[in-house]
């Protein structure tokens, strides 16, 4: 008696062309790789890894100039802030010193604003600075 095995996957597809009565010719196989194939890979390989290391640096040098372009924002902003400030202060003292002339008429109250205003407004620019350097 024979022994029944499991059949291949070959054996199979000839049994099911037996029955469907088709006869499809059997596929070449397929031509074996070459070492001019592993050669053109290897090529690519290094090509993409080159490509890689271009772009990393692209996006070092990018992060690099955002830094750079948030502290000189940083830095204007800053600088506006101590302009406006002693701008602010000094013309407040000044509109102060007219008002006391016309309403009080004191002679040179504007004089004296503007001089307290000024003095006020260089300890504001100090505070200014001292707050600055301690946040850095």
């Amino acid at each position: 008696m024979e022994e029944e095995h499991e059949p291949t996957a070959k054996e199979i597809e000839e049994a099911g062309r037996k029955l469907l009565g088709e006869d499809v010719p059997q596929l070449p196989k397929a031509p074996e790789i070459s070492g001019d194939f592993d050669d053109r890979l290897k090529g690519i390989e290094k090509r993409a890894e080159s490509l890689k290391k271009v772009q990393s640096a692209k996006k070092a040098t990018e992060r690099v100039k955002e830094s750079q372009s948030q502290d000189d924002a940083q830095g204007l902003a800053f600088g506006l802030a101590i302009a406006y400030s002693m701008i602010g202060i000094v013309l407040g003292g000044f509109l102060l010193g007219l008002l006391l002339e016309k309403q009080f008429q004191i002679k040179g109250a504007t004089n004296m604003a503007v001089g307290i205003s000024s003095v006020v407004a260089m300890l504001n620019v100090v505070l200014l600075l001292n707050r600055q350097n301690r946040g850095k």
